[in-house]
């Protein structure tokens, strides 16, 4: 997809709309809140992975580029998310970190970079998939990973042994439709004529269907409920995506300054607002006193800052940290 100047400006908006729900989603309450408040911001990782698979194309394939821009950032941070962790335990650090690099469970973000890695390398198979006469088994694969890996053992009692739990959690397929349907949109392999109307009320329905699920699952004791990773959280998300999308193609966002500067330091967020969630608990009475979503927008507003001062500081050199 050619992207416009006014079209670039607009995905990093997105991209920043998206590194808010993010901070939410990690920052926000357990328990009957969460019915509530994640069916309406369990769209950001799966937006990413849609604005990465709009802007990909097998013709301009060069995957150890993309992945070099994240895989370092990625070990570092794993690394201090270990280090805090086990600082008093020294002798856990490495052991700890070569098990959370390949597991990508540094924190309940990593996993990200190692997914969008497994896109990058899959692009000439997606393209394949996307030119073929099948490509409608493409929309198929993130409901049957659910449906096999997620919702049987839940509806039947019985759990995952712990080498499929790990690699359910880092697998691309469970995000795949995301990706597949931004790669189709931005290689004019679809065209998408819903209404910007017909997708407003479908919203409005599947995030009623996504509170209804969300509210069953923490009623059976699920730990996870609010997860991204449900059928109902997918359809609400790809709804977001695709009304994203008409916003992207019609080229009349409006201009905020603030959206577009967290979309460019999006991902120096990501990697590293788990840590000022975690930090600033220990400030006394923060946790009593300073409530959701306020919680939220400090440690968005610290996360920024941190990155900025990085950019700032090493200059060039940043890139290997954020």
């Amino acid at each position: 997809m050619t992207i416009t100047p006014k079209q670039s400006y607009t995905i990093q908006i997105i991209r920043g709309i998206c590194i808010i729900a993010v901070v939410m989603t990690h920052s926000g309450p357990l328990g009957l809140p969460l019915v509530f408040y994640r069916p309406i911001i369990n769209f950001a990782v799966g937006v990413f992975l849609f604005l990465s698979g709009l802007l990909s194309s097998a013709e301009r394939w060069y995957p150890l580029k993309r992945i070099s821009k994240v895989i370092i950032p990625y070990v570092i941070w794993t690394l201090i998310y270990v280090i805090i962790k086990f600082y008093d335990e020294p002798a856990k650090i490495i052991p700890d970190f070569l098990y959370k690099l390949v597991t990508g469970n540094a924190n309940t973000a990593t996993y990200y970079v190692l997914v969008y890695c497994q896109f990058a390398l899959l692009i000439p198979v997606i393209d394949k998939l996307a030119r073929s006469k099948f490509k409608l088994l493409g929309f198929l694969i993130s409901p049957l990973e659910m449906i096999i890996m997620r919702y049987l053992p839940m509806l039947f009692g019985y759990e995952n042994n712990k080498v499929i739990s790990i690699i359910m959690g880092i697998s691309c397929l469970v995000w795949f439709t995301y990706f597949y349907i931004g790669y189709l949109l931005g290689n004019g392999l679809m065209e998408l004529k819903l209404s910007t109307a017909f997708l407003v009320i479908a919203l409005i329905a599947s995030v009623a269907l996504e509170c209804f699920e969300t509210y069953w699952r923490l009623g059976t004791g699920d730990t996870d409920s609010g997860t991204q990773k449900k059928l109902t959280s997918l359809l609400t998300g790809i709804i977001i995506t695709l009304l994203f999308y008409k916003l992207i193609k019609s080229e009349k966002c409006p201009k905020i300054s603030f959206l577009h500067l967290l979309g460019d330091y999006s991902f120096g967020i990501y990697l590293c607002h788990i840590a000022f969630i975690y930090f600033l608990k220990f400030i006394p009475g923060y946790k009593e006193i300073v409530l959701f979503p306020l919680n939220s927008i400090i440690a968005l507003l610290a996360s920024l800052l941190f990155v900025v001062l990085i950019k700032k500081l090493l200059g060039k050199h940043s890139k290997y940290l954020i």
